[in-house]
């Protein structure tokens, strides 16, 4: 479809050079009526030119009248359409072009079929406010959020919760317009249903009444208005499922939306692989603005580590959000109990980059982890004039993991023995961060913002490993380590508007870090002290409507800063300019956007000690890699076509980055199933990927069918080291998938997916490829009552001439009766019942670290379980 695009924006921009002197802006009025001659509220009028480029559009008022101004030519076509109407069309004649204003009424015959253009522009909302109709839709009372917005091409969801509209993500959903899921779509996505929702809405351009700005916020946000908004609405469920061989899940969650107050509990327990809190969401709620150790980060990602092809899966999440805003006060408090136990089994061929074996293992990983995490902010009004804002994190996490191997060693690619290795690595940690802001406008068009923040971090550590051979222990090596990090940062900022078109804030920012490692098996012998001082000098300068619909910001800083490794006595200081660029267009059809930042990076402590990691592997650091840091230049361009009329969205995006020294790993040896890297600073690392993605509705009256096809291209280029020579590695990958699924109101839908992923990796004269492919066909069940799936799922990987292929079943089927529901559930059932031999699962083929790892997952999680709902 992309070329049809590029003709239509062609076409457009030739049609606009050539009608400056032919096309006459006029103005064309009317009214639209029914048969039995009563006024239609909210048709949209849209004036297309003889190509269907759309030049303007309005809807008609509760008189039925509307009027719109544009340049106007012979043949050009007005369009009415209205959700409960056929669409009519009246074209422009020459006679037409005489008057002044033209004058057109049209009466609309009544249409009894659905139609999948369901968005209307309201007029009399809040400026840039889309409201879904969603009466033509064949809703079901317990539809959720995701089963009404899946039904709108121009919306993109994906299952980690993310919402895409006109190329900008959703990460705030309110309900009657009041904040209460923030970075939390995905359990709004579920939980909120359409027995208790009487609108929906998207606000562009969203300020909420805590924000004290010059108002040029460009954030989208979704909201959901509910019935008899003026009372509480208390709503949930209570789920129940138990099958098959011990598997399990609960289910409980419970709403409430009021006045001032919105609040909800959830949880989820399973051990049928089942996460109902995704790792995106988490990181932006408490990960974002904190200086998290790579030890936190990493153990934080674990927790959301998804595999349908575990030996063991247990989980349990539990989450609870209060937000309550009242005219001066805003307060939300967030907490999250996170608890994963997986087991996973996987075999492992590992080789040099010029192909000689060093390992083939099987190896069962046991990963357990209990966490908690915390939020609280409050936002006070001081005056009409002076907001001020404290914001607390608190984190707590118990990592317990190990590993179980059996090694068949080699000796220069030959086969040498074998051996077992068991280790351990096991993280303690505790995290708080505060932060405190106060913005006040001194005056119409000057605001001060001031921030102080405090940062505490410690973690004890324990890496181990045990070499076993012919039923005796072999070797061992134990490694208790402490990491503390703390940072005080303060910054002060003037922002000022000179007009919408400039918004210039000029900010310094101050900030002190210290990070060290203890031995802990030395009495806390001091291994590695780093010191920084930074201090950041920063212009930013925005506008909006340079001409309509452009939009931008620039920002130039002067970073100076000191690093000092204080046990070493070595300091080194350098200076930085970081620089942030975004340019954006927007009209109603089309965005553009361009954005460049360049950003440093300091490197990780870690780097400057030797050190145990899991697992079964020993880091050869040097302090000078402890002093330094990386930068990276980003840039971003990206368009998106919105034909909210049509149902039609397309876009396409390409992003390049290029790394200046960063420290890669370098494989060195290994012996007896350890393996060692030494580190090494690459001078040059890019990565460019380009995507594109299509999806609209066809044949929406007859029998609708929503498509969507993405394809992406990615190329990776890095350098590595063989034989004491830097060479350059080079992936390359093309992903194309094909998505279709009708939409129909009948009892029996139908659904196929198909995704590829072509993966090329060379390094010198050699050339590993891969072919990955999931395909799925599924047979669509749905009525008021009943509701169910049949899927068959194959994939077919073909990894450097050896093929791994999966046939597999997933049924699902649920009764609606009242409040209760019954349902059945089955995954991966064509193994369960032995229906399908399958022996590989979700191979893959990776180069990292100097390696080639070809992996292959040999268990598979499935299960059949039966379960009973009771909504509240």
């Amino acid at each position: 479809m992309l070329p049809i695009k590029i003709k239509h924006i062609t076409l457009l921009f030739l049609m606009m050079l050539s009608g400056l002197c032919l096309a006459q802006s006029k103005s064309i009025q009317g009214k639209v009526t029914d048969t039995q001659g009563v006024p239609v509220d909210g048709a949209a009028v849209v004036l297309y030119n003889a190509k269907k480029s759309i030049i303007t559009y309005t809807v008609t008022n509760e008189f039925g009248a509307y009027a719109l101004e544009g340049d106007v030519k012979e043949n050009y076509i007005l369009e009415f359409t209205h959700i409960s109407f056929l669409k009519q069309s009246k074209t422009i004649t020459a006679n037409q072009l005489t008057q002044s204003p033209i004058v057109i009424d049209v009466m609309l015959e009544e249409n009894t079929a659905s139609l999948d253009e369901v968005i209307i522009i309201s007029t009399n909302e809040v400026k840039d406010t889309v409201r879904l109709d969603l009466d033509k839709l064949k809703l079901y009372e317990d539809d959720n959020l995701r089963d009404i917005l899946n039904k709108i091409p121009n919306f993109r969801l994906s299952d980690d919760g993310t919402i895409i509209y006109k190329g900008k993500s959703i990460d705030k959903i309110l309900v009657n317009k009041k904040p209460s899921f923030e970075y939390q779509n995905s359990i709004a996505l579920e939980s909120i249903e359409k027995n208790i929702i009487e609108g929906i809405s998207v606000i562009n351009n969203y300020n909420d009444d805590f924000s004290l700005d010059f108002e040029e916020n460009e954030e989208s946000v979704l909201n959901i208005d509910t019935k008899n908004q003026s009372q509480s609405i208390m709503n949930g469920s209570l789920e129940l499922k138990a099958g098959y061989q011990d598997k399990y899940e609960f289910k409980g969650k419970g709403f409430l939306f009021s006045k001032n107050l919105n609040a909800f509990l959830t949880n989820n327990t399973n051990n049928i692989g089942k996460t109902t809190v995704t790792a995106g969401e988490v990181k932006k709620l408490f990960s974002e603005g904190q200086p998290f150790s790579r030890y936190q980060g990493e153990t934080l990602s674990g927790l959301f580590a998804t595999n349908e092809n575990l030996l063991k899966d247990f989980y349990t999440s539990t989450n609870l959000t209060l937000r309550n805003q009242s005219q001066r006060l805003k307060t939300s408090g967030l907490f999250y109990f996170i608890a994963p136990d997986r087991v996973n089994s996987i075999v492992q061929n590992t080789s040099t980059l010029d192909n000689v074996s060093l390992l083939n293992t099987l190896d069962e990983t046991q990963a357990k982890t209990t966490s908690f995490l915390g939020a609280l902010s409050v936002a006070y009004k001081i005056s009409n004039k002076t907001i001020a804002t404290y914001n607390i994190n608190a984190n707590y996490i118990n990592n317990k993991n190990n590993s179980d191997v059996r090694n068949e060693l080699f000796d220069n690619g030959t086969p040498n023995g074998m051996n077992t290795t068991f280790a351990n690595n096991r993280n303690n940690i505790f995290s708080s961060n505060h932060v405190l802001s106060v913005k006040s406008k001194l005056k119409k068009n000057l605001i001060l913002e001031t921030k102080a923040a405090y940062y505490h971090e410690g973690t004890k550590l324990l890496n181990d490993y045990t070499i076993s051979q012919n039923n005796s222990i072999f070797d061992t090596a134990t490694q208790r380590y402490r990491f503390d990090k703390n940072q005080v940062l303060g910054s002060v900022g003037l922002k000022y508007k000179a007009s919408d078109q400039f918004i210039s804030l000029i900010s310094a920012t101050y900030h002190k870090e210290n990070e060290e490692i203890k031995d802990r098996n030395l009495n806390n012998t001091m291994l590695i002290k780093r010191s920084q001082d930074n201090f950041l000098v920063d212009v930013e300068v925005t506008g909006e409507d340079i001409v309509k619909g452009l939009d931008y910001e620039v920002s130039l800083g002067l970073n100076s800063f000191t690093n000092n490794l204080t046990v070493d006595q070595i300091e080194a200081s350098e200076t930085f300019i970081p620089v942030d660029l975004w340019v954006d267009y927007e009209n109603r059809l089309n965005r553009y956007a361009v954005s460049y930042t360049r950003t440093r990076t300091f490197n990780d402590i870690v780097l400057g000690i030797n050190s145990i990691q899991p697992f079964n592997s020993i880091w050869n650091g040097t302090n000078l890699f402890a002093l330094g840091f990386n930068t990276s230049n980003n840039f971003h361009a990206s368009y998106d076509y919105d034909n909210l009329f049509d149902g039609e969205i397309f876009s396409i995006s390409a992003t390049y980055k290029n790394q200046k020294d960063v420290v890669r790993r370098n494989f060195v040896s290994q012996a007896n199933g350890i393996s060692e890297f030494n580190f090494f600073i690459a001078d040059k690392a890019t990565d460019f990927k380009l995507s594109t993605f299509y999806s609209k509705t066809i044949s929406p009256l007859k029998y609708p069918t929503k498509i969507d096809i993405s394809a992406s291209y990615n190329q990776v280029e890095y350098p590595a080291i063989i034989a004491q020579q830097e060479v350059d590695v080079v992936t390359k990958t093309i992903a194309p998938e094909l998505r279709v699924e009708t939409i129909t109101d009948n009892f029996v839908n139908f659904s196929l997916s198909s995704k590829v992923s072509f993966s090329s990796d060379e390094i010198q004269n050699t050339t590993y490829d891969a072919t990955y492919t999931r395909n799925s066909v599924a047979v669509l069940l749905k009525n008021k009552q009943w509701k169910g799936n049949i899927t068959f799922l194959y994939d077919n990987n073909h990894i450097n001439n050896v093929t791994y292929s999966r046939k597999n079943l997933n049924l699902g089927l649920s009764y609606t009766k009242n409040n209760m529901v019954f349902s059945m559930e089955a995954r991966h059932i064509g193994e369960l019942l032995s229906f399908f031999e399958n022996d590989a699962y979700n191979s893959q083929f990776i180069i990292s670290n100097g390696i080639t790892n070809t992996i292959v997952n040999n268990q598979s999680l499935n299960y059949i379980i039966f379960g009973i709902k009771f909504k509240l």
